[in-house]
């Protein structure tokens, strides 16, 4: 209904649609209460079991997490609205940098060995900065990148 809003939000809510389910169908039988819970039940299982093969898979974000985490020693940013995506899976011991696509070249400046995770559309968004590794993520790309020109240092985990 809300277009910014993920479909699994609604999961809490199946257990009052299933009472409330029930007390409406107080009169009939429980063996086919049962059955029908049943049924729902599996529905729900195979249904995230589906999901878990398709449309999860653009929600990984261990790849980009296991890269930071072995290279912490770089100062770090997130492009576009960072909301903690990858700080608990990376393990993290200081905060990503926060910053807007036009802060972006600023930042490389103040931080000539930094890293930036990028979420982008296509290749012409960061075709001004080295790609370390890109993947998709949410229907859009998603990546590491230094400033061109940058000494390789000595990266690790790709």
């Amino acid at each position: 209904v809300i277009s910014g809003k993920q479909p699994h939000y609604l999961l809490p809510l199946l257990p009052s649609v299933i009472a409330m389910i029930y007390i409406c169908l107080h009169s009939v039988s429980i063996k086919a209460v049962q059955n029908t819970v049943l049924v729902l039940v599996a529905l729900l299982v195979s249904g995230q079991g589906i999901a878990s093969l398709t449309y999860f898979k653009h929600y990984v974000l261990r790849p980009v997490a296991t890269y930071i985490q072995k290279n912490q020693n770089h100062p770090w940013a997130f492009v576009r609205n960072y909301h903690g995506e990858v700080g608990f899976l990376a393990r993290l011991k200081i905060p990503l940098s926060d910053k807007q696509p036009e802060e972006i070249d600023h930042w490389f400046k103040q931080n000539p060995d930094g890293w930036a995770i990028i979420r982008y559309e296509g290749e012409e968004d960061v075709s001004k900065y080295e790609k370390i590794f890109s993947q998709n993520y949410r229907g859009k790309m998603m990546g590491v990148f230094r400033s061109k020109g940058q000494s390789a240092g000595n990266p690790q985990g790709f």
